[in-house]
């Protein structure tokens, strides 16, 4: 049988699957170790504040909302530690320096 993947991320009706009148279908999902699996992986870890999460209280990194910019440092210990998968740049503003973003370029 072959994988039937991984739920995508956000949550979402396949289009290909789903009935336009009832809007019954099947969840759309990512195949397993694809770049797009990875990728979402990294967006949800990245996404989540550390502390965050009762049964992995690790898993995230610190909330930079309020002003500290996140350290590439720290998005490269935590993705080393949860998506290792993930081959990744981090995306900076070319007139601060401070990290944007992270783009993940492949996997590993």
């Amino acid at each position: 049988m072959a994988d039937p993947g991984h739920p995508a991320i956000p949550l979402r009706l396949d289009p290909a699957t789903a009935d336009p009148e009832t809007g019954v279908g099947t969840f759309a999902t990512v195949p397993q170790d694809s770049l797009a699996e990875v990728r979402q992986c990294t967006r949800a870890i990245l996404l989540t504040r550390i502390g965050l999460r009762i049964e992995n209280p690790e898993l995230g990194i610190t909330d930079p909302r309020f002003g500290t910019s996140v350290d590439a440092d720290e998005i490269a210990d935590v993705l080393d530690q949860f998506e290792d998968r993930a081959e990744w740049d981090a995306v900076a503003d070319p007139d601060t320096g401070a990290i944007v973003g992270v783009r993940v370029t492949g996997t590993a």
